[in-house]
């Protein structure tokens, strides 16, 4: 800024012709001295997500190099699960390339190995990318806005709005028919499980007498036990874990149906 002001001030002086600025935000919406930029931002680039077609041209420059294949199916999962979040679809590749199904393994990637890939990718240390986003959920002015967005789906894009407009500057919201919507399942997947307590007890407390059969013989889930387990479940549970300041509203059954179907897809052998 010394350079930029001293310019101003002597016209010979003219070193500085342009400077380039990379962060999650744009130079415009930073302040300096409680003032407003002092930048003339002449224009502002943002980089997008990944497309499903660039995911898979992406994965198909490491197929040209390996001979790799990866299958319609496993690009898609990667890039549904992460929703072309450019840090997690590497993440993801890496680790399914690497440390899953390496190219010396004389075998093809399945969809299996992708899933694998991307449950590694949520519960590994060093994620910088969800390392920032649990930082910023945990804030409470957030947490009210997450929880209302992810339970409802009832909160109005608007970019006027403080909080909401920090979440989506961070990528962790965007827009769907005029609503705010979590960008992808990975970061929804975060949200849950930051926001879940640690003692509200296990499957084996709620269940005492065994969780009840939820699949038929052909692997199908079988509804009406997945609602006799939710409706055992509810009851044992203690809202305050989630609502410790709040009187519980309607969202509470809600939350609880979500960690129902965590227990469903670990008892199956998933992954909600």
């Amino acid at each position: 800024s010394r350079i930029y002001l001293q310019k101003q001030s002597d016209e010979t002086y003219n070193i500085l012709h342009s400077v380039g600025v990379i962060g999650v935000r744009s130079i415009s919406q930073m302040t300096f001295a409680r003032t407003s930029s002092p930048f003339n931002v002449h224009e502002s680039i943002e980089i997008a997500n990944f497309t499903t077609e660039q995911v898979n041209a992406l994965l198909s420059q490491y197929a040209e190099e390996t001979g790799e294949v990866f299958s319609p199916e496993v690009v898609q999962f990667i890039a549904d699960k992460t929703g072309g979040q450019p840090y997690l679809v590497n993440l993801v590749a890496k680790l399914l390339t690497t440390e899953i199904k390496p190219y010396t393994q004389a075998r093809p990637i399945t969809l299996s190995d992708a899933e694998t890939a991307y449950m590694k990718m949520l519960t590994m240390r060093g994620n910088t990318n969800l390392d920032s986003i649990r930082k910023r959920i945990r804030e409470k002015k957030n947490r009210k806005r997450l929880m209302a967005i992810i339970t409802r789906g009832n909160v109005r894009y608007n970019l006027n709005d403080e909080t909401l407009e920090e979440l989506i500057t961070y990528g962790i919201l965007k827009e769907e028919g005029g609503y705010c919507v979590i960008s992808n399942p990975a970061y929804a997947h975060t949200i849950v499980y930051s926001y879940m307590p640690w003692n509200n007890g296990t499957a084996e407390e709620f269940f005492p007498d065994g969780y009840q059969p939820v699949l038929d013989a052909e692997g199908f889930i079988r509804p009406h036990p997945v609602i006799e387990n939710f409706q055992y479940f509810l009851p044992k549970v203690d809202p305050k874990f989630y609502f410790p300041e709040e009187t519980p509203l309607e969202i509470v059954p809600h939350y609880f149906l979500l960690g129902q179907f965590d227990i469903l897809a670990y008892h199956v052998g998933g992954h909600a």
